[in-house]
């Protein structure tokens, strides 16, 4: 069977080039919508710890912040992170803000502020307070009784 191939092995010129390199479409970081909220994120800076205490009251009463969220005043609905389709096999074991980290970059806190620099501004008025927990790097550690 010899079928004629149209696009494979030849020049595709492309539907939205010339308006792509002449700086005409215009994307959603390019808006700015009148009453916009921008969100920043608090991570965290260890790879394994506790929420001890944490304080966004600073940050909460910044004019222009509308909204500081954290593991204290968010659902605690789990997801999977898998992103994977239905039926989903993957454990739902993640929350949006969770008293514990597990990674480096971990989310701890988010900020809804009038502008991206508010925002910014306002992650470092977020007091934290980490119970940092020694790592947990084998199988054996892993499955050992006892709390992590």
């Amino acid at each position: 069977m010899s079928e004629k191939f149209e696009v494979v092995g030849a020049s595709e010129r492309k539907v939205d080039g010339l308006a792509l390199v002449t700086g005409r479409p215009v994307f959603a970081g390019d808006l700015d919508l009148p009453g916009t909220l921008h969100i920043a994120l608090l991570t965290s800076p260890h790879a394994h710890a506790r929420v001890r205490r944490l304080d966004p009251g600073a940050a909460a009463r910044l004019p222009g912040v509308a909204l500081v969220l954290t593991h204290e005043n968010t659902p605690s609905t789990r997801f999977t992170t898998a992103g994977q389709g239905y039926p989903e096999p993957s454990p739902y074991d993640a929350r949006m803000f969770d008293p514990k980290v597990r990674f480096v970059g971990d989310r701890v806190a988010a900020v809804a502020a009038e502008s991206p620099a508010l925002a910014r501004a306002a992650l470092g008025l977020i007091k934290v307070d980490y119970e940092v927990l020694d790592p947990v790097l084998s199988l054996d550690a892993a499955l050992a009784p006892g709390p992590r």
